[in-house]
């Protein structure tokens, strides 16, 4: 069972400050998010606390910057008052959206028939929880909770929620919960430092917890970790199934590692691994190199903030090579190229030909350079001259055409028609400010 610290923040309706220390993150949130993970932090909790519309709006951008960068799991609570609010959280996004168990559970129920359950938490407060394992039906709770014991709250809950978040909570009654919560099959998650539970149910033991809490404010995350370990708790996000001595090394004791980024499957570097390096990899889930020039241990990124993430790690059929595959934040060179295999030596005919994405990035470009650079005559230039409306009455126009030549059995004209859409959908893009990327970032979140 794989065990991870999270740590609770809130969101005071200007800024994300420390769930219990109170200090405000400075340096940006993307930049906090990277560096927690690659200290060895397993994910978040984040609380809305501030009230109002622009608040709220300063809240999920605060949460889109939380999260751009993947660094991190982030469980979001949100004051919900409809579905939208869950939407907007795990469109920013976040792994979970969090409401309230007992209040909003109108809303979590919806969300979770939407968006599934397993994007769905539920928080339990630390006085509701105390009510709960009281026998009492804790002030505003929904009727369906009325006269139900703990078990019966907890898995009535699970009917809707994957994780439940102990917000507040005491070790004792957490730890009632928490058992409870294990036999309704739901993951239990305490928000406060080092209480976390991620990757199957269950419950830190609080002797450990209260000691690695103790350590997170000394010594920080890792020290955090250390005392997990001393206590027995497995902290490691990831298990080899083949040890380092097993692997068919160079005269070096090293070997070459491959890699690839997860998303678009793109070769970023070669680097390699020592047996120290591979265990740091696999017990942060930050990649960690061996560095032949500096004969020393190098994580990727810890000077440039250049990180890259663990999504897996393979080898190959001799045991002679090591394929990991990522998520990179910022370029993998050091010359600042995404992929240091940025240099062309030769290619064939087929491997030159425009792939599906390029081309949709080549005609956006057309279109933006009409924008700014205007043409006589230009049909591009036309639509943007007469500006929103018209661009968005033949956006309307081209998409009706599709639905009738969708109707035909020969798919040649819905092609037609299909590219006649996606023409017109850039024109509309360019003209709000939006780009392919800023797109597919969006499809990555959801």
């Amino acid at each position: 069972m794989q065990k991870r610290i999270i740590k609770a923040l809130v969101f005071d309706g200007e800024a994300l400050r420390g769930a219990e220390s109170g200090e405000k993150i400075e340096g940006g949130y993307f930049r906090y998010a990277v560096e927690e993970a690659a200290a060895g932090l397993g994910g978040l909790y984040v609380r809305e606390e501030g009230s109002g519309d622009a608040a709220h709006d300063k809240y999920i951008a605060a949460l889109l910057e939380l999260c751009r960068g993947k660094a991190l799991k982030v469980c979001a609570s949100v004051h919900m008052k409809k579905q939208e609010d869950i939407k907007k959280v795990l469109y920013a996004g976040c792994a979970f959206a969090a409401g309230d168990a007992l209040r909003d559970t109108a809303v979590l129920k919806d969300g979770s028939e939407r968006f599934g359950r397993d994007r769905i938490a539920a928080v339990l407060r630390g006085e509701d929880l105390k009510a709960i394992l009281g026998g009492a039906n804790p002030e505003g709770a929904a009727e369906e909770f009325e006269g139900c014991g703990a078990a019966e709250v907890i898995e009535e809950i699970a009917s809707f929620a994957s994780v439940l978040v102990l917000d507040g909570a005491d070790p004792v009654s957490a730890a009632a919960a928490a058992k409870a919560a294990e036999g309704a099959g739901i993951r239990a998650a305490a928000a406060s430092p080092a209480m976390g539970i991620e990757e199957g149910a269950g419950f830190l033991a609080n002797e450990a917890a209260s000691a690695a809490a103790v350590r997170l404010g000394a010594e920080g995350v890792e020290g955090a970790r250390a005392a997990m370990a001393a206590a027995g708790l497995d902290m490691n996000a990831f298990a080899s199934g083949v040890s380092f001595s097993e692997m068919k090394k160079d005269q070096a004791g090293l070997v070459p590692t491959v890699v690839q980024d997860d998303e678009t499957d793109e070769v970023l570097m070669l680097a390699y691994m020592n047996e120290e390096s591979f265990n740091k990899t696999l017990q942060t889930g930050v990649m960690t190199y061996y560095s032949r020039s500096r004969r020393e241990l190098w994580k990727k990124g810890e000077t440039s903030g250049n990180y890259q993430f663990v999504r897996s790690l393979s080898i190959d059929c001799d045991k002679d090579t090591l394929l990991a595959r990522v998520v990179p934040v910022g370029p993998a060179c050091h010359t600042g190229n995404r992929t240091c295999f940025y240099t062309k030596l030769d290619e064939s005919e087929a491997a030159a030909r425009k792939k599906p994405y390029e081309v949709l990035e080549e005609v956006y470009g057309v279109i933006m350079d009409r924008k700014e650079n205007p043409k006589d005559g230009s049909y591009t230039n036309y639509l943007f001259n007469k500006g929103i409306d018209k661009i968005l009455k033949k956006v309307g126009e081209e998409c009706a055409e599709i639905l009738i030549a969708a109707k035909n059995p020969d798919p040649e004209e819905t092609k037609y028609e299909i590219s006649d859409y996606l023409y017109h959908l850039m024109v509309l893009m360019a003209e709000k400010g939006i780009t392919w990327e800023d797109v597919t970032e969006e499809l990555a979140r959801r």
